[in-house]
This record gives C-alpha cells, sequence and structure tokens, in this order.
C-alpha cells in the first residue's frame, strides 16, 4: 500500500536578508516582527501553491491571517500592505494573495521519493569509498557519481538563476515613499482601512505631487492639536487625504470655559440672580 504522506519544506535563500526588499522592511519601525509575520505567511501557503485565501470567517484578510499566525491584526495589514507594494504578493481581487517567493523556495515529496532520495545519498556516498563495497562493480560506482554530480551542477545552475532574477528584482528604484511614517504619525488609526489610506496618499504623492514631508509634518501637526478625547471626532486618514487636510492648519483646540458644576457656586450664582431680578421690578414700579 502506498504511503499517503507528503512532506514540506521552505527553502531560505542565502540571501534572503541581505536583499533590498527584506533589508528595507526590517528598517521600519517594527521590521522584524513583519519580517516574521512574512515568513510565517509563506510558511501557511506552502500547502497551497503559494496562496493565502480569505474565506470571509474575519472582517478582511489583515484579520483571518491575524487568526491563523497568532499576530496582531495591524501588523499582518502593515506587512501584506508592504509585499503588495513591492512585489512579493500579488492579488486581482483582494480575496486570494499569492506569494512567489513560496513556490521558488518550496520543496515537497512523498514517503516514497523520499526513500529514493536516501537510497541516492547513500549510493553517492560511494564516490568516496577507499574501496569497492559488496558486490558493486568500481565501473557502477563511477557511473553513480557521475549522474550524481551532473544533478548537482543542474541544481547550482538553477539556484543561480533564482538568485539573478532575485538580484534584478532587488535593483529596482525601492524610494522611501514615507507612508509608514505618515501612518504612524496621523492620529486616529480605527474607523478607517489601511490600504485606502494608502491608495489616497499615493494619489496625493505621486499624481498631486505633493511631498511627503508635507503630509507628514501636516499629521505630526493635527496629532499635536487634537486633545486624546477629541480624537474619534477626527476623519479617518484617507478622508482626511481626499479633503486636502494638509492644507488646512491645525490649531490646538481651545481651552473649555469655566462651568459652574458644585452645589455652592450653584447656589451662589441662583442667588445673584434672585436679586437682579427684584432689582428690576422695583426699577418697574
Amino acid at each position: 500500500m502506498a504511503d499517503g504522506k507528503r512532506y514540506y519544506w521552505l527553502k531560505l535563500k542565502e540571501d534572503f536578508f541581505t536583499s533590498k526588499r527584506i533589508k528595507k522592511l526590517r528598517n521600519q519601525a517594527g521590521g522584524d516582527t513583519y519580517t516574521i509575520i512574512y515568513l510565517k505567511m509563506q510558511l501557511l501557503a506552502l500547502r497551497s501553491e503559494g496562496v493565502l485565501t480569505w474565506t470571509g470567517l474575519e472582517e478582511n484578510v489583515a484579520e483571518e491571517l491575524a487568526l491563523d499566525l497568532d499576530e496582531n491584526p495591524d501588523d499582518v495589514e502593515v506587512t501584506l500592505l508592504y509585499l503588495l507594494k513591492t512585489g512579493l504578493a500579488e492579488t486581482n481581487d483582494n480575496r486570494s494573495f499569492f506569494l512567489p517567493w513560496v513556490v521558488e523556495n518550496t520543496g515537497s515529496e512523498n514517503a516514497s521519493a523520499q526513500r529514493v532520495r536516501a537510497f541516492r545519498e547513500r549510493q553517492a556516498l560511494q564516490c568516496n569509498a577507499p574501496a569497492l563495497q559488496s558486490n558493486t562493480s568500481e565501473t557502477q560506482v563511477k557511473r553513480v557519481c557521475n549522474v550524481e554530480k551532473e544533478i548537482e551542477k543542474e541544481i547550482e545552475l538553477e539556484k543561480e538563476k533564482d538568485n539573478a532574477r532575485a538580484r534584478l528584482k532587488d535593483r529596482e528604484d525601492e524610494k522611501d515613499d514615507g507612508f509608514q511614517a505618515f501612518w504612524s504619525a496621523y492620529p486616529k488609526k480605527n474607523g478607517g482601512d489601511i490600504r485606502e489610506a494608502f491608495m489616497e496618499y499615493d494619489h496625493a504623492t505621486e499624481t498631486m505631487g505633493i511631498p511627503k514631508e508635507t503630509l507628514i509634518k501636516a499629521a505630526k501637526e493635527l496629532a499635536e492639536a487634537t486633545a486624546a478625547e477629541e480624537v474619534r471626532f477626527l476623519p479617518n486618514a484617507a478622508k482626511w487625504l481626499r479633503n486636502r487636510g494638509w492644507e488646512q492648519k491645525a490649531t490646538p483646540a481651545p481651552a473649555k470655559q469655566k462651568s459652574y458644576t458644585t452645589a455652592a457656586e450653584a447656589k451662589r450664582r441662583t442667588t445673584i440672580d434672585v436679586e437682579k431680578l427684584k432689582m428690576l421690578e422695583d426699577m418697574m414700579n
């Protein structure tokens, strides 16, 4: 009876942590967390040919992935947004997300193949044997060794091609657009979608030509000028960008007028009002 088990593993490229896209991810605030989330996402996608699918169990894909990965939903959303922006993730419907590196770096085999590979490895050991072992002829040993060497050469050639493609991708211009700094500075995080905010930010910087420094500065000034209890009345980041919020000068909220709330103060004001009313009646008479 055939063994139905199948074994999977993720092969991490030797230049994974030195590639520009991963270095840029790690250099951000919380970057190490985002990198771990990316690796966990790859492991999650091993058995589905690199595809992560939102089933609708949670409100959005980030929250559902966060549930699967045991990570913070906001961190997952920031990671996914970065992956989509840099080509480490792809989607055309915002439901299925393809991770190209998973396909390139996934290995798998069934139990039978694993046994065959182990047998070939034992054969390869004969290449270094000092003399003939058992009934195997020297010619047979050389033939096995040559086949193994050819296979190794093909594997190394494929690795070189993969590394070359990765290096070519990393050479693309990956400028810092400042969105992470803007998102961190904007005071209201809830009530909006980070992806929608990114689209509006990208429109402002790329289409309208607004300097990223202007948006980041305006977001910081708004945060400084808004009292904690007033943050909930602010528009979400996407709406603020859409309404050109950076053109509106952020001013500190005016101090509240003193309210007479104590019983003694209320009684004193009532007494004064009654006296004024009597004076008014005397003047009328």
